[in-house]
């Protein structure tokens, strides 16, 4: 059975836009939170990505904590890659410069994703989380820039760079 995604965008000015693909998403920008939904078409949540602050201090500001979700049954179609590369190119048209992921290990498809994405495994603590039994922590790092000057300010993504991640990985109907 063939899944279809439903993609929609909203900037900051609330304008929302369908689009429909084969591999699709929802793309929001929320409340400085930039959140993507999979969903297919009987509404059913196939997976989420989604980045918050890294750290609470001004210093930080440019640096972002990523989550990937996929349901088991939408694993190994696409849906997370293309989550994934939506939310990185809105976090970079934002003007974050950099991206951490926490992953509980072991999780190998976790791993993987990130690797793949370009991500860098920086370090790794075990005995950190509790969950079904303790697991260590691996922490992955992607720079979205480079360079020592200093940063701009990050902004919201506009309705015309939304609009443009839309179309990127979908067309719209």
């Amino acid at each position: 059975m063939e899944k279809h995604l439903f993609l929609t965008g909203a900037s900051g000015s609330g304008k929302t836009t369908l689009i429909r693909n084969a591999l699709g998403a929802r793309l929001a920008y929320a409340g400085g939170y930039v959140t993507e939904r999979a969903l297919d078409a009987d509404g059913r949540l196939l997976g989420y990505a989604c980045a918050h602050r890294w750290h609470p201090r001004e210093a930080y500001d440019w640096s972002v904590e990523s989550t990937i979700y996929c349901a088991p049954d939408a694993r190994g179609c696409g849906v997370g890659t293309l989550l994934y590369r939506a939310l990185l190119e809105l976090l970079t048209a934002c003007g974050y410069w950099n991206v951490y992921a926490l992953v509980a290990d072991p999780n190998p498809a976790s791993e993987r994703i990130h690797a793949q994405l370009g991500f860098s495994c920086v370090g790794r603590t075990p005995h950190t989380a509790y969950k079904f039994g303790w697991l260590g922590l691996s922490t992955w790092w992607l720079a979205l820039r480079t360079g020592n000057e200093k940063p701009a300010p990050v902004r919201m993504v506009t309705a015309e760079q939304t609009q443009a991640v839309l179309c990127k990985y979908g067309k719209t109907e």
